[in-house]
């Protein structure tokens, strides 16, 4: 005879199972937290299901390791160490507590490896032209994310 003929119903849900000694099912905190979420956002998810979950799932996934790496290459030490320097001749320069321009060559020696060895004047011209060029690319990047959304700044698409 099958048990649910006698009247027994079983249950939608069993008890928590444990894995190994102790340690409780994750399905049984997921449970918990959605119905968490469902008590406290209640106006949001029936308003909006769709939106919300993707919400929610993309702030777990940000939360739980591997997190997601920012995109782009790695900033050279360098390069944030030579845009500081560069910000305090500038604001020198505005405070007027220095001449009129920029001097590269203090920053150059700082922030180039070997530059006080570079004796050929083209190549430490190439050298200081690079670093300055990678200085304002760097603090330009930084002026566009600082930036509201809805500013009237429309960005120009790089050309591959």
């Amino acid at each position: 005879m099958d048990s649910r003929s006698k009247g027994v119903t079983q249950r939608a849900n069993p008890a928590p199972k444990t894995r190994g000694i102790g340690a409780p099912d994750l399905s049984h905190d997921v449970d918990a937290f959605i119905e968490q979420l469902t008590r406290k956002y209640a106006k949001r998810l029936s308003n909006r299901p769709q939106a919300f979950k993707k919400r929610v799932l993309r702030l777990i996934a940000f939360q739980l390791p591997p997190r997601p790496r920012p995109a782009g290459r790695p900033q050279q030490a360098r390069i944030s160490l030579a845009a500081s320097l560069y910000q305090q001749q500038c604001e020198e320069v505005r405070q007027e507590m220095k001449p009129h321009q920029v001097n590269w060559l203090p920053i150059a020696q700082q922030c180039i490896p070997g530059f006080r060895r570079i004796k050929d004047g083209p190549r430490r011209r190439t050298a200081i032209q690079t670093l300055r060029n990678s200085v304002y690319a760097r603090l330009k990047r930084i002026k566009l994310e600082k930036k509201p959304h809805g500013s009237s700044h429309t960005r120009i698409p790089r050309a591959y």
